[in-house]
C-alpha cells in the first residue's frame, strides 16, 4: 500500500496483468514443449539457454493472446451481466 502511488515499471505491469493466463498456461504448454524437444538437461549449455528463452517467449506471447481475446471479452461480459440485472 504504501508504493501504490508511485509508477511502476511498464513491463511489470503488463506481467501482472497477464498473469492469470500465465499461470494457466505455462504448465500445459512445458509439457507439450518438453515432449517435443525431449529432455534437455543433457545438452549443451547454449541449447539449454536458447530453448528456455524461446519457451519464456512462447508462454508469455500465449498468455498475453488468451489475456487479448479470452480474458478481456468475458470480463466485459461479465460487466456488461452485472448491470443488467440491476
Amino acid at each position: 500500500m504504501a508504493l501504490r502511488s508511485r509508477e511502476t515499471f511498464r513491463f511489470l505491469a503488463w506481467l501482472g496483468m497477464i498473469s492469470y493466463s500465465l499461470y494457466l498456461l505455462h504448465h500445459p504448454l512445458l509439457r507439450y514443449f518438453v515432449s517435443l524437444t525431449g529432455d534437455l538437461r543433457r545438452s549443451p549449455l547454449a541449447i539449454q539457454a536458447l530453448m528456455g528463452t524461446l519457451f519464456v517467449g512462447l508462454v508469455l506471447a500465449a498468455s498475453w493472446l488468451t489475456y487479448r481475446f479470452v480474458e478481456i471479452p468475458m470480463q466485459r461480459l461479465g460487466r456488461h451481466l452485472a448491470t443488467r440485472r440491476t
